[in-house]
């Protein structure tokens, strides 16, 4: 078997955002100075992963991530924007064969697992149309885990 390691950071600038959201004529989503303005905050999102393979038709991959969320405020008017910090912790498995008895041409298989897990938050939801406005009208807790499951498979010509 072989081993390879990667790491990677990625960075996203979600601040620019908030110029696009100034610039709104439908809805005016940044309710600028009033509460629950959005504020977005430009993220670096560190990943690591490893493959091993196992010979020739298998190899086997694994990995973390963690993804701080861009937004920065805990509050929102009119919409629900809500998104927390995730810890993503990846596994998958291949099997590729070059020859196979059936196709001319090499095909592949990809199975993989992704596991989420949402880190606790709480964000204040503020309706204009409510009797308690400029109160927020609602506070939520954001939370949980996500399971992804998927698999693919890979003609290759």
């Amino acid at each position: 078997g072989r081993w390879r390691t990667g790491v990677t950071i990625e960075w996203q600038e979600w601040s620019a955002l908030e110029d696009e959201f100034d610039n709104d004529t439908i809805k005016d989503q940044t309710v600028s100075g009033q509460p629950g303005q959005l504020e977005f905050q430009d993220v670096i999102i560190p990943r690591i992963g490893t493959q091993f393979r196992l010979n020739e038709n298998f190899s086997f991959t694994g990995g973390v991530a963690y993804s701080e969320s861009p937004l920065e405020s805990n509050a929102s008017v009119d919409v629900n924007y809500l998104d927390t910090d995730k810890w993503i912790i990846g596994l998958g498995v291949t099997a590729e064969y070059k020859k196979t008895r059936i196709l001319a041409f090499p095909v592949r298989f990809d199975l993989a697992y992704q596991h989420q897990i949402l880190e606790d938050r709480t964000f204040d939801i503020y309706d204009t149309q409510s009797a308690v406005y400029p109160q927020p009208s609602e506070q939520v807790e954001a939370s949980g885990e996500v399971n992804v499951i998927s698999g693919s498979i890979t003609l290759k010509f």
